[in-house]
């Protein structure tokens, strides 16, 4: 009995994405700076973006309103005793800033905190508001902070802790608006029949990590027996 034997084998590859890729994106990070989420808008995630803006605008001002708006300012250290670090004699901001090391946190949420640089840069001691600004983030004098730490318990530290968390947040929000949003190509391979039905074999390349390959492969084999 003779058998003729007529085999089709068919192999289709619907996608094969390659190694995802990322951009720098400088400007992206600038944007998100200066606002929470701008530069994830700039780049087209909205949602993103939109998320980063809420969670991380209302953490900060719902711990400046904690603290009764008295907690994001530069202090006046003109007469306030020397800082000496490293044998170094500090001076201007960097005396500022060993005084008042929470506003270093807190200048990473971008504008929101440079009321507070405005304000020291136009300081009075002889006025008890600045002249753009009034009291908004101007260094409170020890009178004043000793006012609001007895009536407001512990309601004051907790609100100045909040937009110093809100400030290393932002940090990893301009990274990721640096790094850009990651990007993976797809790669649409043809149909091509195999006559041979143990050569019916899918191979892929593999990127550095090793990472396995994502795709759907489909292959159909008909076989179709007449004698």
């Amino acid at each position: 009995m003779n058998h003729d034997i007529q085999q089709k084998t068919e192999v289709r590859l619907l996608s094969y994405p390659q190694s995802a890729t990322s951009f720098f994106d400088p400007f992206a990070a600038l944007l998100s700076y200066l606002i929470p989420g701008l530069g994830q808008i700039y780049q087209g995630r909205i949602a993103k973006g939109l998320l980063f803006f809420l969670g991380l605008y209302t953490l900060f001002f719902y711990g400046m309103w904690m603290g009764q708006w008295k907690n994001v300012w530069i202090p006046y250290v003109r007469d306030l005793p020397d800082v000496v670090i490293f044998g170094h004699k500090m001076e201007g901001i960097p005396k500022a800033l060993a005084y008042r090391p929470q506003f270093i946190a807190q200048f990473w949420i971008g504008i929101a905190a440079w009321p507070a640089v405005i304000q020291y840069i136009n300081y009075d001691p002889n006025n008890d508001h600045g002249p753009y600004l009034g009291k908004y983030q101007r260094a409170p004098n020890e009178q004043e902070l000793n006012q609001i730490q007895r009536k407001s318990s512990k309601r004051w530290d907790l609100g100045w802790v909040l937009t110093v968390i809100a400030g290393i947040l932002n940090l990893l929000v301009i990274y990721d608006a640096l790094s850009g949003p990651m990007i993976r190509e797809v790669v649409m391979r043809p149909y091509s029949p195999i006559s041979n039905p143990s050569d019916a074999t899918v191979s892929a390349d593999c990127d550095d990590s090793n990472a396995a390959l994502v795709g759907d492969a489909e292959v159909k084999r008909n076989d179709q027996v007449s004698k």
